[in-house]
């Protein structure tokens, strides 16, 4: 059986005056999961979020919520509730007051409210803290208090806009745990918005990747991560090397060469690239592996790719140590090898070393025009 879509959007645009904040998106979000709207400030994750709960009215295309159109509808008579990052609590009302806000806005019977404001601050973990006020908690306990709030009137979605933004950092980590199985406990459906890529990566069922307003890519964690669809994608989620190349042969194994014309055999992937067209290798530190350069090493192409290179800098990190590695051509990447057998480096500055992957862990994308750093083999 097919999941079940929450909240579709279709052709979706968003002008302020001229400029488009959100620019044709068409994405569907399924029910009971995790779902994060990723990216860089001013790509249109907020006023996505915005426009399903109702705050913003679209420029065009069509967004349904339970298969229902919104577009006539006002915020307080849609099925959502949104946690802002700022929690928006009332500092005069005590935290049981805070949580019931709604529920008497809508009347809803005192025996029938004193429970359900109860239960939900068992959930949140707050039992106990009524008859504090807002002051009175910690910046976690306040973020439980939103969280409450706006889960006690059991929305169909929830929307969430950076609540752990104004968290330490420890206690952001802390809270992205809690927060996933907090959504795993009531089942309904989160929409996240956040522009930190291990938020996204932690808590996420699927992501979506925005920039200039477009969703450039929809996908799990892994998905997103292992299998970015462009440059874009693979520098903004998480740290890679980018090695500029030319497509020499597509069939039957895709051929590229390197800037120092290093013949390598690639896995195909899903762009269609052309023979003779320009590109870029994609691979992530964490998936190369160093040699000394005078060792024999066994790998039958198109297995795996080597380059050869010379270590410019080892910063040790405790659980891996960092290679910086240049390459012939004035190429430099990065290499991030596990310290399991001991604290000592393994590579110094200076030495000369094979830079060794396996084909699969690479991604051979299409350049993209006026992306910054941009290189290109002439």
């Amino acid at each position: 059986m097919a999941d079940k879509v929450a909240i579709e959007f279709r052709q979706v645009k968003k002008l302020f005056g001229t400029i488009p904040a959100v620019d044709g998106v068409s994405l569907q979000i399924y029910e009971g999961e995790f779902f994060s709207l990723l990216g860089p400030s001013g790509c249109g994750k907020t006023t996505s979020l915005r426009l399903i709960a109702g705050f913003e009215t679209p420029t065009g295309g069509q967004i349904l919520i339970d298969n229902q159109p919104q577009q006539d509808l006002p915020p307080h008579k849609r099925l959502v509730n949104t946690v802002f990052q700022n929690y928006a609590l009332f500092p005069h009302m005590t935290v049981f007051q805070n949580v019931a806000f709604g529920l008497e806005m809508e009347r809803v019977p005192a025996e029938m409210k004193n429970q359900r404001v109860r239960t939900i601050l068992d959930l949140v973990r707050l039992p106990g803290m009524e008859d504090r006020r807002p002051r009175q908690l910690s910046g976690g306990q306040q973020q439980r208090v939103a969280l409450a709030r706006a889960l006690v009137k059991h929305p169909k979605v929830l929307l969430l806009d950076e609540p752990l933004g104004a968290l330490d950092l420890k206690l952001r980590k802390a809270m992205q745990v809690e927060l996933k199985t907090l959504q795993l406990q009531v089942g309904i459906t989160f929409v996240y918005v956040t522009h930190d890529q291990e938020e996204a990566l932690t808590m996420s069922d699927r992501i979506a990747v925005m920039n200039e307003g477009r969703v450039l890519q929809v996908g799990t964690p892994q998905e997103i991560y292992e299998n970015p669809n462009s440059r874009f994608v693979a520098d903004f989620i998480g740290e890679t090397n980018f090695i500029p190349a030319r497509v020499e042969q597509t069939d039957p194994h895709l051929i590229i060469s390197t800037v120092n014309g290093e013949l390598l055999t690639a896995e195909r992937d899903n762009q269609s690239l052309q023979q003779g067209e320009n590109a870029i290798l994609s691979i992530r530190p964490e998936k190369i592996q160093l040699a000394p350069a005078d060792e024999t090493v066994s790998f039958e192409p198109p297995g795996q790719s080597r380059l050869m290179g010379q270590v410019i800098q080892a910063v040790y990190l405790g659980t891996d140590t960092r290679y910086l590695i240049d390459l012939s051509g004035g190429i430099q990447i990065t290499a991030r090898l596990q310290n399991i057998n001991g604290t000592e480096t393994r590579f110094r500055p200076g030495d000369a070393v094979q830079v060794l992957w396996d084909a699969h862990h690479a991604r051979v994308l299409r350049e993209e025009s006026g992306f910054p750093g941009k290189s290109i083999i002439e």
